[in-house]
């Protein structure tokens, strides 16, 4: 099962893009 991964790696974009965004 690689749900919890693909979760894990879409938070991490997440919070990469807050961060470029200032947010």
């Amino acid at each position: 099962m690689q749900d919890r991964r693909i979760k894990e790696i879409q938070q991490d974009l997440y919070m990469q893009f807050k961060w470029k965004s200032g947010y």
